[in-house]
């Protein structure tokens, strides 16, 4: 499929391009592998960002159309223009998109906390809809989540009840989201950072791969605020929806991203949504 795109690579040399090379591969592979052979297949991608992750010119090669979505539609835009890609109608941009649909309310909770709006948080959260977005082949979620929870501990964490509560449902409605913007028969992936080198100083001397000792201290709870990988694990095997939508699960082996400034644990949870 020609891409409809030009590709100048001068464009892309800067050290966090650089640097994300082997991060950018693992997912440019996992999303590769989730096309399976579909004629003319679309693509979604939640927390488009800088497109450091995005090895675009290969996958505009692979999908009909991709749609980019982040809160920060400028940052993509940017991104695009950095890496001289000439638009064309194969790809797309969803802008201003709060896939939380809490985030200006975690921010007032955050300044004037109450019961009131606390439980109003609790149910936006539980029944937020992406009403600007349409069911893809594939739809990835690229370092989203981890920022999402942020956004809920930065906001919640002088209650501790009431922020593990949010944390779990901010990370269940996410992956319920994946699924249900996924095409009978399409797969879903999550893909998330669970701690940085900031916490884990040892992430330094492990190879791409995230060893077991440094792994066996993430499960054990060296981990971002809502997402231990064992939470993540609990979601897929005891949530409704998520059981009733999706035929099976697989999970990446962890990998580490060079993010310049410090080094993140990273994990892939695949999702094969029923046909």
């Amino acid at each position: 499929m020609s891409s409809g795109y030009e590709f100048v690579g001068g464009g892309t040399r800067d050290l966090a391009w650089i640097n994300s090379t082997g991060h950018r591969n693992q997912i440019r592979m996992l999303i590769e592998s989730a096309t399976q052979q579909k004629s003319n297949p679309t693509l979604c991608v939640l927390g488009a960002g800088a497109c450091n992750d995005l090895d675009l010119p290969s996958l505009l090669g692979i999908f009909s159309q991709i749609t980019l979505v982040d809160l920060d539609g400028e940052s993509v835009q940017r991104a695009l223009e950095k890496r001289q890609l000439a638009p064309s109608n194969q790809i797309s941009l969803v802008s201003d998109l709060d896939v939380s649909g809490v985030y200006a309310l975690l921010k007032q909770y955050g300044e004037h906390p109450s019961a009131e709006l606390l439980a109003k948080i609790k149910r936006v959260v539980t029944d937020v809809k992406l009403s600007d977005l349409q069911q893809y082949d594939v739809i990835v979620s690229t370092c989203m989540l981890s920022q999402l929870q942020n956004h809920v501990f930065e906001n919640c964490q002088n209650d501790d009840e009431s922020l593990a509560e949010l944390l779990a449902l901010t990370r269940r409605r996410h992956l319920q989201l994946l699924v249900e913007h996924t095409n009978p028969g399409g797969s879903a992936i999550l893909v998330t950072d669970v701690t940085s080198s900031e916490a884990l100083p040892e992430l330094a001397g492990d190879s791409f791969e995230v060893s077991e000792s440094s792994w066996q201290k993430i499960v054990q709870g060296n981990h971002f605020h809502g997402m231990s990988p064992l939470g993540i694990n609990r979601d897929f095997d005891h949530d409704e929806q998520l059981q009733r939508l999706t035929e099976k699960t697989m999970t990446s082996r962890p990998w580490i991203w060079n993010a310049t400034e410090r080094l993140y644990a990273c994990i892939a949870y695949y999702m094969s949504v029923k046909k």
